[in-house]
């Protein structure tokens, strides 16, 4: 008889919050204390046979099964959260890379989605596993006030790279992506949200594209952060993103002209007139 899929939840909330659920998680009836296994570990034990750990980084895994460890964790993200009201928050995937689309998506979230979404996971796409981005992202389209998400196509990429003058350089096409995505959310909502983060994209010193966000969005302003993943709306927006980019490469490369691609065999994608539709050409030169 196959036995049960175990699910285990990696969560990552401020530290020291991470410190108030290990007082409640030692009180809860039924939890057992067990040695930790490194320094790294805050506390460590297993609650109905299933192990919970808590990192002194403010990272906790846990059972999906254990359904009052997820509540604790919601609990208190949400009185961290609770006067913060509705955030938008927007990224994007598949910048740094030269196979496939650059995708930017935004997410509105209320302090309880946000609550409940980083309590299942949602972090920095970066640090998450692929088969796990699918999953969150379900939940993320399921539990938010609204989101958009647009991807655009290496073959579409190349062409607006090649009319530098009509589109500027990739910075300038970013900036004109988070003000659609970001449009859409906010039609979404109703009344303003409370505030509008955008992962930190462009590092001139005038903020200009930041500029250009707020001016198309009639005023608004935006806060563009470094590591913006920090905030549940941003870290929802990169792993929709994230999500998005996956999808495509699985649907136009199979398994094995994807290993050749990332061992460098770009030819494995067919003849060199090929590469423009899965390549941003100026990566690859």
């Amino acid at each position: 008889m196959e036995k049960p899929r175990v699910r285990q939840v990696s969560a990552l909330i401020p530290s020291f919050l991470a410190c108030k659920i290990a007082g409640q998680l030692t009180a809860t009836p039924g939890f057992e204390q067990a040695p930790v296994t490194s320094k790294y570990e805050a506390i460590r034990g297993r609650l109905r046979g299933k192990t919970v750990i808590i990192y002194r980084s403010g990272s906790i895994v846990y059972d999906e099964a254990l359904k009052e460890v997820r509540s604790m964790l919601e609990e208190a993200l949400y009185e961290y959260y609770k006067a913060a009201g509705i955030v938008i928050g927007s990224d994007e995937a598949g910048k740094g890379e030269a196979l496939g689309p650059l995708v930017i998506a935004a997410v509105a979230l209320t302090p309880r989605q946000a609550a409940y979404l980083q309590s299942i996971g949602v972090a920095d796409s970066k640090i998450i596993p692929e088969n796990r981005i699918l999953e969150l992202a379900k939940r993320i389209k399921r539990f938010s006030l609204g989101y958009s998400i647009l991807r655009i196509p290496p073959f579409k990429l190349n062409e607006m790279f090649r009319a530098k003058e009509k589109h500027g350089n990739l910075n300038d096409i970013l900036a004109k992506a988070h003000c659609k995505v970001l449009k859409s959310v906010l039609s979404k909502i109703s009344g303003k949200p409370a505030q509008i983060i955008i992962d930190k994209f462009d590092s001139s010193k005038t903020n200009r594209r930041t500029k250009i966000i707020e001016n198309a969005l009639s005023g608004l302003r935006v806060q563009a952060i470094e590591k913006g993943e920090v905030f549940p709306a941003v870290a929802a927006a990169s792993i929709l993103a994230r999500s998005s980019y996956l999808k495509w490469v699985s649907r136009n490369l199979d398994v094995e002209t994807l290993r050749r691609v990332k061992e460098g065999d770009y030819s494995a994608v067919g003849a060199k007139e090929s590469l423009p539709r899965y390549f941003k050409m100026c990566y690859l030169k």
